[in-house]
């Protein structure tokens, strides 16, 4: 507990300030450098730009705790980590659909500071799949298996891991039906071309229950198409709320019964 206890104070009140902190001294010099000539000003992508809050607006740190924190390339990066882990010690999910396995890194921690099932869907390194796979993307997919982290010891002996389910396939043709409006949080995390994160952001909307739940987008800011299809979002759909979470590259809908249309 105690190890837990400064591992949450490292990562809210020093690393994620210091990130910040980087962040802005680089922006800083990049907006300086542009300015003077000496790099080419970044073109908009066309889309308008997400409202932004810190992550302390949305959720606490209170109770959270970490399990493998090393990263590897592929994974959410440890702010991001924190976030997600306080978004499920301040919501209270019940139910959690994870979009993108990957080496089970997030997958561990949502199941870890939550009571929820954890349902968790990824492509089989053999798969066909519906829309095309980016060569970026390609490196992701050819992997060993998915859910290494919570499904090989010393991890798969915690109690909750009991509460999580792999299942495999191809999000863009997966049948989700048998959980549409049964899901409290849905983190969509697969692949980053831009048809994927449409489709999958359709789904994450049907599975969310009726009364409301949250959607989490990972890697806004980072993979272009990622970036195209949350602003086209917010264009198509006014009424459903986006917000950045300042320090990561992660969007949140914390949606009601009153954004339902």
């Amino acid at each position: 507990m105690l190890k837990q206890g400064v591992t949450r104070l490292y990562i809210f009140w020093l690393y994620i300030p210091l990130r910040r902190l980087a962040h802005a001294c680089r922006d800083s010099s990049r907006r300086l450098r542009a300015a003077l000539g000496l790099r080419p000003s970044r073109a908009s992508d066309g889309g308008s730009i997400l409202p932004s809050l810190p992550w302390k607006s949305l959720c606490s740190p209170s109770g959270t705790t970490f399990k493998e924190l090393k990263k590897v390339d592929g994974n959410v990066n440890v702010a991001e980590l924190a976030v997600l882990n306080a978004l499920c010690r301040t919501l209270k999910p019940k139910s959690i659909m994870e979009i993108g396995t990957f080496d089970g890194r997030t997958t561990l921690n949502l199941a870890l500071n939550s009571s929820a099932r954890v349902f968790t869907l990824d492509l089989p390194s053999n798969a066909e799949t519906v829309f095309q796979v980016t060569g970026a993307d390609e490196k992701y997919v050819k992997k060993q298996f998915p859910g290494a982290r919570f499904s090989s010891p010393p991890n798969n002996s915690l109690p909750c891991v009991g509460r999580i389910t792999q299942l495999y396939g191809d999000s863009g043709s997966f049948d989700f039906s048998p959980w549409y409006g049964k899901i409290d949080l849905v983190f969509l995390d697969g692949a980053h071309n831009y048809e994927y994160v449409v489709s999958d952001t359709n789904i994450a909307l049907r599975l969310l229950r009726p009364e409301g739940g949250i959607i989490v987008w990972h890697d806004y800011g980072v993979w272009p198409d990622v970036t195209k299809a949350l602003h086209e979002l917010r264009k198509k759909m006014p009424w459903l709320p986006l917000v950045h979470i300042r320090d990561t590259s992660l969007v949140v809908s914390i949606r009601t019964t009153d954004d339902n249309r």
